[in-house]
């Protein structure tokens, strides 16, 4: 008789099942005497597992592993066999990932959660790992067509292992590995990047714990560290990211004289850029900015933006020069922002950033199903999780950290995690954020006001960060100042120079077309849930949601710059985004919200 898989009946189907084989009599019970010792002898190999398995999936290697998990003790081989009652059914169903989940407990790697939330249930590389050790004494990090890696000088190899790996592999670092990278290639954001994975298909890269070191001493270095495009379920896994030389320092100012600044850097923190871009009054005490000196943008002190670019944008407009004097002191040249100098104190304590909104921890352009799960982020010139496009985001247990063992007053130079019109669900859950220069969840559909119009298929909208929200060939839409859609096409080509994005559109827009209407495309958004994290000491918002639907529930936030919460249909840079329509907000905390008294209330909604 033809196998069937077990596991795949219900419960009163396993009954009626029970009693056919009853029924069947002593033919029955032959094949049972004899399909136990056939088994048993085959769990003596350790089985090739070259993908990750979970519940639902079928094959070869399935049956590999119920072999080995009735080897175990912990899956009993009439839950496992087909009808024929001689072998495994090849059908990972309930009663195998119970089983799976009896040896991870066993193993000490998991032992609550769900297949999805902690891997509890599911065969990834750890698990995988833990079986080649247990049936063969193998410490292999992956077996069958994954790659371990021990030790890297530079990222051409783990990229090249990448992409040979890319459609349904695995990449594993060994926990104990050295992996310091400078930049390596660009991706199709013409940014740098130090890790790439691009065209991928059903792909891990599980850093196993190691941590990835950023070489990069001046702004010129950066890059991200991971950056994934064009892609499709990817798993992002057990990894840590930090720079050899950070993007900020921690400072006492020591004197003022002339046009110039000297601070006192903590020898932990010492300067190795030439040029940065704020100044933060910082009280450690607090864990808060108590005040913004200089700013990225060119505002001194909250005084009007000083615009040092000829084509009259202020963003990215400050590069005060700084030198090395010896001894941790370090000169600031602040002879363009007199009202910044005017500002400072001698002896009080200061952050200097060398970028804001600069090269991000991990950046995706359009990846479809993109997990994070147990991964953070120490340092970073620009976000930790920036993800654009794309659908169906989960991140679990990971964020922007204050690195464990040090005395840092900031995770990144800027927020945490920030998807852009990300489609479908968008989940972050048991995740500690800490220590961001902005908010620390922003999610939002990149809408961007028309700042000038050179003809019907040519025009310049505003945007401040290096990384854009399109790229050739997205649909966009035109919308008027009533909120009008009167206009859909797609992007023909984009720059970026300094000054904001300039798009070539197909076909021609309308010819009543004018300066501050959008550019946009509404429907690029989906379900926001925020459950069961901690957020705090972050200098701007807990959470931003343009999403029509936004669930926020069991979170602690905690010391921030803004709000815990708010809902806008207007926020920063995107003039008019979508109007929030359901929002649940239920059994959060909210300690310590607004220090910098901009944002009004620990919960704000507008446009609702």
């Amino acid at each position: 008789m033809v196998g069937f898989p077990h596991e795949m009946l219900n419960a009163g189907e396993q009954g009626r099942y029970h009693a056919l084989m009853l029924r069947r009599g002593a033919l029955a019970i032959l094949l049972v005497a004899i399909a136990a010792p056939l088994i048993t002898n085959a769990t003596s190999s350790c089985p090739t597992l070259s993908r990750n398995l979970s519940r639902g999936l079928t094959g070869a290697d399935v049956s590999a592993l119920q072999q080995f998990l009735i080897g175990q003790g912990v899956l009993a081989a009439d839950s496992a066999t087909g009808f024929d009652g001689l072998t495994p059914s090849g059908y990972f169903g309930p009663k195998t990932e119970q089983a799976v989940q009896a040896f991870q407990r066993a193993q000490g790697l998991v032992s609550s959660g769900t297949a999805l939330t902690t891997g509890f249930g599911f065969v990834g590389t750890k698990t995988r790992a833990a079986i080649a050790k247990s049936c063969n004494g193998s410490g292999n990090s992956v077996e069958g067509s994954g790659v371990a890696i021990s030790t890297l000088s530079d990222a051409a190899t783990l990229n090249a292992e990448i992409a040979a790996q890319a459609n349904g592999g695995t990449v594993a670092l060994d926990p104990s590995g050295s992996y310091t990278f400078a930049k390596s290639v660009k991706g199709s954001d013409g940014l740098y990047t130090t890790i790439l994975i691009k065209n991928a298909h059903n792909f891990t890269l599980d850093c196993n714990g190691a941590t990835i070191y950023l070489d990069a001493k001046d702004t010129s270095d950066y890059a991200h560290f991971i950056r994934i495009e064009n892609s499709d379920h990817v798993v992002i896994q057990n990894c840590n990211f930090d720079y050899v030389y950070l993007p900020y320092s921690q400072t006492t100012l020591a004197s003022v004289s002339g046009s110039s600044a000297d601070f006192l850097a903590d020898p932990a923190f010492p300067i190795s850029w030439t040029t940065l871009q704020e100044i933060s009054q910082y009280d450690p005490s607090l864990h808060q900015k108590t005040r913004i000196v200089l700013s990225w943008d060119g505002v001194t002190d909250g005084s009007t933006c000083v615009d040092l670019s000829a084509s009259g944008n202020c963003g990215k407009a400050v590069h005060a020069p700084v030198s090395a004097l010896g001894d941790n002191l370090y000169r600031v040249d602040l002879s363009k922002f007199p009202a910044a100098l005017a500002a400072l104190k001698v002896g009080y304590h200061y952050l200097l950033s060398s970028q804001r909104y600069g090269a991000d921890c991990l950046n995706t352009r359009d990846v479809a199903g993109l997990t994070i799960r147990n991964t953070a982020c120490y340092a970073g010139a620009g976000n930790t999780f920036s993800v654009h496009g794309g659908s169906d985001l989960l991140v679990d247990n990971s964020g922007g950290h204050i690195k464990p063992g040090t005395n840092r007053w900031m995770s990144t130079n800027t927020g945490t995690i920030l998807p852009f019109d990300v489609r479908g669900s968008v989940t972050i859950q048991n995740s500690l954020l800490e220590g961001g220069d902005d908010d620390a969840i922003a999610y939002a559909s990149a809408e961007l006001p028309i700042r000038s119009i050179a003809d019907s298929t040519h025009v310049v909208v505003g945007w401040v960060y290096p990384s854009v929200p399109w790229q050739v060939g997205d649909a966009v839409e035109l919308v008027d100042t009533t909120g009008a859609i009167r206009w859909t096409g797609t992007v023909s080509s984009l720059t970026t120079p300094l000054g904001g994005m300039h798009l070539t559109l197909s076909p021609a827009l309308p010819s009543d077309t004018a300066v501050g209407w959008v550019m946009g495309n509404r429907s690029a958004l989906g379900t926001l849930t925020v459950r069961d994290n901690t957020i705090r000491n972050n200098a701007g918002d807990g959470v931003i949601s343009q999403a029509p639907k936004s669930i926020i529930t069991g979170n602690i936030f905690a010391n921030l710059g803004d709000t815990c919460f708010s809902a806008f249909q207007y926020y920063a840079f995107f003039n008019s985004g979508p109007t929030p329509q359901d929002i649940s907000f239920t059994n959060n905390t909210c300690d310590g919200a607004g220090y910098q008294g901009v944002s009004p209330g620990a919960v704000s909604v507008y446009a609702l």
